[in-house]
């Protein structure tokens, strides 16, 4: 292998293969975000590497490209068994991850292969993994641990583990999963670990399965996005639904991604954009796996200008081109909003995040300056808002399915709010349960 460049800034410059050389260029990706410039010569290299940095920065491609150039060096092929091993939080960034990978090792001779849970066949996995054999294994914990019970991978030849959005995995419950792993599979001469915040739980979770000291690669804060604009606007409770449907129908043609605090709300807004004409789709944690890869295809694919969801799309999935990142209300946690907001102004395109809000919810302003992140407060002038909380609260009575629905949203918000920590300054008792009800287009309580 040649000698490694240490600043580069083109991925030409990189002491990879050719083919990889040309299947990153055809892909557009020419010059290197900062934390690929910091990561991907250490771990060209063969060192351990613990990087850290805001989602959208890159860090797909800063562990994808020295793992494919392992396999290449190496020409692996099937009957060599898994080389590397890269897990994910949730299955929708582990396909993602696979679709890159696969677009990248197209020309090339190792083989990748996607193992998740859900609406995928164990069976056929198992399949794969033992006849065929895939020489990059990208995973899911709980999916990996199954398998490596069953003994259905092979690591006789096993080199390099990388685990992405480490600090979503501990916050997920993935600890124990991952622990057994570790236990199943014998230390890797490399270990990769990113993640978009550095705690003592994730430095200590890279310390528990390597060889030697990582290096650390953080990305300094010249490297936050400048093409996001963060805004917010204020508009009265039982007017805020009423008011994204007018600011979606103004926005008719540009992508967006609404974010909602829960699974009635989501499936609420999506009845109401259905009966008005905004093509969306819908995602949360309980739609089945398959809903759920269908509506990110059609989504990614511009079938659906509006995909609705809840965070469990907010962190490390890369949809293509969204114009509007907006929130229905504070998120539960600024981390959860910074998550949320980066899912617009992705590779250097322009792009604007908004939350409505309350008079109420305005501490949660404060909570986001404190982070260090420039919001301004925009003021929408809207032409329709009361047409439209017209239209919903005549809409919701004439179905007893939609006006369930809306209870149940109801019901999810209220305790969406009583959950959330009360040093913010945002209650539940501040909320006037008519305007919330009548925001959902039901009728005031007497």
């Amino acid at each position: 292998m040649q000698s490694v460049p240490t600043d580069p800034h083109e991925f030409d410059e990189l002491p990879i293969s050719n083919v990889l050389k040309k299947a990153l260029k055809d892909n557009k990706f020419t010059k290197m975000k900062q934390i690929q410039s910091m990561a991907i010569p250490h771990l060209l290299a063969g060192r351990n590497v613990l990087g850290a940095s805001p989602t959208g920065s890159g860090k797909t491609l800063a562990f994808l490209i020295p793992a494919i150039e392992l396999l290449t060096y190496a020409r692996a092929r099937p009957a060599n068994g898994t080389l590397v091993v890269i897990l994910s939080p949730s299955r929708e960034l582990a396909l993602q991850t696979f679709s890159i990978a696969n677009t990248l090792m197209k020309q090339l001779s190792p083989t990748v292969g996607c193992v998740v849970g859900g609406s995928t066949s164990y069976k056929n996995e198992a399949y794969q993994l033992t006849k065929k054999g895939y020489n990059m294994l990208i995973a899911t914990p709980g999916r990996l641990r199954q398998h490596l019970e069953a003994g259905n991978v092979k690591l006789d030849n096993f080199q390099m583990l990388i685990i992405d959005e480490a600090d979503r995995m501990l916050e997920n419950g993935f600890a124990q999963d991952l622990f057994q792993i570790f236990k199943s599979i014998k230390t890797p001469a490399q270990t990769a670990l990113f993640s978009a915040t550095l705690t003592k739980d994730v430095e200590g979770l890279m310390r528990v399965n390597i060889s030697s000291a990582p290096v650390f690669c953080c990305p300094t804060e010249a490297n936050v996005v400048t093409t996001l604009e963060h805004c917010y606007t204020i508009v009265p409770l039982k007017m805020r639904i009423a008011t994204l449907v007018t600011l979606l129908m103004k926005l008719k043609g540009k992508r967006i991604v609404v974010f909602v605090n829960s699974r009635k709300e989501a499936e609420f807004l999506g009845r109401i954009f259905n009966a008005i004409d905004i093509d969306n789709d819908c995602i949360h944690g309980d739609l089945p796996q398959e809903e759920r890869s269908l509506a990110f295809v059609r989504f990614n694919r511009n079938e659906r200008s509006v995909l609705i969801a809840t965070n469990v799309v907010s962190r490390g999935i890369d949809f293509t081109g969204v114009d509007w990142s907006i929130s229905l209300g504070p998120p539960d946690r600024v981390k959860d909003y910074i998550h949320r907001a980066g899912r617009t102004a992705r590779n250097e395109n322009f792009g604007r995040s908004l939350i409505l809000l309350c008079e109420n919810e305005k501490p949660f302003v404060d909570s986001v300056r404190r982070a260090k992140i420039t919001i301004k407060r925009i003021n929408l002038k809207l032409e329709g808002v009361e047409d439209e909380f017209e239209h919903i609260k005549q809409t919701i009575p004439e179905s007893r399915a939609f006006k369930e629905l809306a209870e149940d949203a109801v019901d999810a918000f209220e305790s969406s709010y009583s959950a959330r920590p009360a040093e913010e300054g945002i209650s539940v008792k501040d909320i006037d349960i008519n305007d919330l009800r009548e925001s959902f287009g039901l009728q005031p309580l007497k």
